[in-house]
Formats: C-alpha cells, sequence, structure tokens
C-alpha cells in the first residue's frame, strides 16, 4: 500500500468545488478559476486552434464538443460553465499538456494536508 495514501476519506471530484470557489470580483477565485486559466493557457501553447481541439476532444470522448463550448468552460465571465472530469484525459491527449492534471494533483495534496494540519496549511 502507498504509504502517501490511506483508505479513510477518498477523495471525490467534488471535494474540489466549494461554494466559495465562484467568482466574484476582487476575490481570490478559487480553483475554477485556475482551472480555466490552465485550460486557456493550454490552448494558447496547443500548435492547434481552437476547432480542431474541439474536434479532437468530440472524438476521443464520442460526443459533440462545440468549439462554443470549449470556449465557454474556458470563459472567465462563463461560471455557469465547468470543464467536465470525464474530458481530463483527452484534453491531456489532444494538447499533449499535463497542466491540468497537475493542478489537480497539487489541489488534492492541499486539502488533504489542510484536513490534516488545519489552519497550519
Amino acid at each position: 500500500m502507498n504509504r502517501f495514501f490511506t483508505p479513510e476519506a477518498p477523495i471525490a471530484i467534488s471535494d474540489f468545488v466549494q461554494k466559495s470557489d465562484t467568482y466574484r470580483p476582487g476575490v481570490n477565485p478559487g480553483l475554477p478559476a485556475r482551472v480555466r486559466a490552465a485550460l486557456a493557457l493550454d490552448i494558447r501553447e496547443c500548435p492547434l486552434k481552437r476547432p480542431e481541439i474541439a474536434a479532437r476532444l468530440s472524438a476521443e470522448v464520442g460526443r459533440a464538443i462545440s468549439m462554443a463550448s470549449l470556449d465557454a468552460m474556458v470563459a472567465e465571465t462563463k461560471v455557469g460553465y465547468r470543464f467536465p472530469a470525464e474530458l481530463i484525459p483527452a484534453w491531456a491527449k489532444v494538447t499533449g499538456s499535463r497542466r491540468l492534471i497537475g493542478l489537480l494533483a497539487a489541489e488534492m495534496r492541499r486539502r488533504k494536508l489542510a484536513r490534516v494540519l488545519g489552519d497550519r496549511v
């Protein structure tokens, strides 16, 4: 068994989204904004154009991902749209970036430490 993982408290994707993670001007926007920023940076650094990224994501997941949907998932102002977790592996394959996976892994470690250490994190 991995000495860094304890099965007593499994971490779910819903652990990442808290009510405090909604966008408010002038306030630290939390994880959703960091995810959007990571996605936007991946798009800028990817040699593919946005329509091609959307088309390849669609092919990878087997359902239509329109360019408008992709833009809404990345836009800072579209707080009602979220990047679905089911797209993460396809995103990494299509863009060639592991930035989003690294961001989520770091957030899981941070929240796990916060549970263990409390306010000292």
